[in-house]
């Protein structure tokens, strides 16, 4: 990977820290995630997939693992 050094104020930097803080991740992580957001924004692709546009929501939910495919938890829905 390469290293590139970058000038910001104060403002961002505070805004970066309060992103990597909420989502765990690193401020580098953070950072090239707006960069490559930002290129492919430019280039006119959307390579995101949904996971990547909600991954600052997962793991917000509690609740049995195996709701997905455990039928017991689908007993008397729609009812």
């Amino acid at each position: 990977m390469k290293n590139i050094s970058v000038r910001i104020t104060e403002e961002l930097d505070s805004s970066i820290m309060a992103i990597s803080q909420k989502s765990g991740k690193s401020k580098s992580e953070v950072i090239r995630e707006a960069i490559k957001m930002l290129c492919n924004a430019r280039s006119g692709k959307n390579s995101f997939s949904c996971k990547d546009l909600c991954s600052d929501l997962s793991g917000v939910v509690q609740g049995p693992k195996d709701l997905s495919h455990n039928k017991k938890h689908m007993k008397g829905y729609g009812k």
